[in-house]
């Protein structure tokens, strides 16, 4: 899977890497109400698919 690939899917902390002034419980916060797409693993972890994090970047600019 490469690092550049739309589809890729990344953890809370590299997610909140490409959202400025976003902490993880934040961006935890936004899954839980529907805000951003995450899909929960079993262990309760989030994962976020990297094209759905930088549309929010994106949308956040703007």
């Amino acid at each position: 899977m490469a690092n550049d690939d739309d589809s890729t899917w990344l953890t809370t902390t590299q997610a909140v890497t490409l959202l400025p002034a976003v902490t993880p419980r934040t961006l935890q916060r936004w899954a839980q109400k529907g805000s951003v797409q995450v899909q929960v693993l079993a262990s309760g972890r989030y994962r976020f698919r990297r094209s759905d994090v930088e549309k929010l970047a994106r949308e956040r600019q703007s």
